[in-house]
């Protein structure tokens, strides 16, 4: 009996199609999540450096208010029994956080001010909790050179 083979290329073609086209649909899948996940790793990526630069910011803004202001205002301040010197009041306070904040506006860029949207969800609040930090750092970092210096 002879064989037909343009029947078994059509059977063979007709059963190939459907794998071959359930593979190339799952290789799309997987080629398109890989792409997401780099896509995602990158904007983590470029996140983090803009993150690192904001807070480099603030911590900048802060010092040079705690430079150019906040120790000129202690010095005035009147020396405990302990040797050092009270608190700025809270008006002061206010005052040094409205220059930190206006130095850091200056020096935010749109770009910086998304990627902290986007990852922290609340821009001011996350701006001043960066005010706190860096003022509680600056504070302690003083403290610490007077202890060093002792």
């Amino acid at each position: 009996m002879p064989v037909d083979f343009d029947n078994v290329i059509s059977l063979l073609i007709g059963a190939a199609v459907p794998l071959i086209t359930e593979g190339l649909v799952s290789l799309k899948g997987t080629l398109k999540q890989r792409n997401e996940a780099m896509k995602e790793e990158a904007f983590l990526k470029k996140s983090e450096q803009l993150i690192t630069l904001a807070e480099a910011k603030v911590k900048g803004a802060v010092r040079s208010v705690n430079q150019t202001y906040v120790k000129d205002r202690k010095r005035k301040l009147p020396l405990m029994a302990n040797g050092q010197r009270e608190s700025l009041n809270s008006a002061d306070k206010l005052v040094a956080n409205r220059m930190a904040r206006s130095k850091i506006q200056s020096n935010m860029t749109t770009e910086l001010q998304e990627a902290i949207k986007t990852i922290y969800g609340d821009y001011e609040l996350w701006l001043e909790d960066q005010i706190e930090a860096a003022v509680w750092e600056a504070n302690n970092q003083v403290y610490y050179n007077e202890e060093e210096e002792k």
